[in-house]
């Protein structure tokens, strides 16, 4: 009698833990996540593509830094957004002043860039 009881507590368990697994694998893609300028203070133009996988909770905003940009009942899988910035700053989605997802939009100066002259190795 006391073994239904138990096999069933230990499936409501494994299911909590496969939905909190699922509820966890969020994630996103924010294409290009690095301005490249001719010199550090240069302001970025920049179209960015923003993918969105997994479930974000409703009623979820997007951040410039600290600056709210747009909120939505339910966030599209897909968006464009286009920004102008002249230093490193982070792109949030927020739910309830918390942070669900973060990415840091990098600026790098072309003179900081630098190309190989030749390679690093050598067969002769």
């Amino acid at each position: 009698m006391k073994l239904p009881v138990f096999g069933g507590l230990v499936l409501l368990a494994v299911q909590s833990w496969s939905f909190a697994a699922v509820a966890q694998d969020v994630g996103w893609r924010i294409k290009p996540n690095v301005c490249v300028v001719e010199k550090m203070g240069d302001a970025c133009q920049l179209e960015l593509s923003i993918e969105i996988w997994g479930e974000l909770p409703p009623h979820a905003c997007l951040f410039f830094s600290d600056q709210q940009l747009q909120c939505w009942q339910v966030p599209a899988k897909h968006m464009q957004l286009s920004l102008s910035y002249s230093e490193t700053t982070v792109l949030s989605m927020r739910h309830e002043d918390q942070d669900i997802l973060t990415e840091t939009l990098e600026v790098k100066a072309q003179s900081a860039l630098r190309q190989r002259v030749r390679k690093p190795w050598s067969l002769f």
